[in-house]
């Protein structure tokens, strides 16, 4: 428990000691109740209680929708769009595993791959190689300069048959956590 000088002050502590006893695995608590840190621009933190089964519930959700999308703009030819809500599909899905994983709301972040490794999936070489390539879709969706040049439909297809197949896996995965 938190010491008297590590209050909590209109949701917000004290004390830095207290947030990493909170943030602690195995500390204690629901299991699928977890308590929120973020550190603002101030050095002040906000704490709020999430329910980790409606996170992870909201991500796989999101992703399905995300993944549907993605499939029409590529059937339709709209190729870099459609990677980009592919990149974006597998995203949210990792986020699903990371809140499962860490009890905790999903990072910012968009690089599959560090995701991956947040998460701790057993990623194979080939479904990591995968995320690895997609994360350049998520890179040119956001960012002008970094301008890869769009594939063509056919290899738009691969990395979507690609992709496809560790989706799967990814909500198979979920799947089986949840049912533990």
């Amino acid at each position: 428990m938190c010491q008297p000088d590590h209050t909590i002050y209109n949701g917000k502590f004290s004390s830095d000691s207290c947030l990493r006893r909170l943030n602690m695995p195995g500390r204690g608590g629901p299991k699928e109740d977890s308590i929120s840190v973020d550190r603002n621009l101030h050095g002040s933190y906000t704490v709020a209680m999430i329910d980790v089964a409606k996170q992870v519930a909201y991500w796989r959700r999101s992703a399905e929708e995300d993944w549907a999308v993605a499939k029409k703009l590529v059937a339709d030819e709209s190729v870099r769009h459609g990677l980009f809500f592919a990149h974006l599909a597998l995203e949210k899905i990792v986020k699903a595993h990371v809140c499962r994983t860490t009890k905790a709301l999903a990072p910012k972040i968009y690089s599959l791959t560090r995701l991956a490794e947040i998460a701790e999936l057993s990623l194979g070489i080939d479904y990591a190689k995968v995320l690895g390539e997609m994360n350049d879709f998520n890179l040119e969706g956001r960012y002008p300069e970094f301008e890869l040049g769009v594939p063509t439909l056919v290899e738009a297809r691969g990395y979507m048959r690609r992709s496809e197949e560790v989706y799967k896996w990814l909500l198979q995965e979920l799947a089986e956590q949840s049912e533990k």
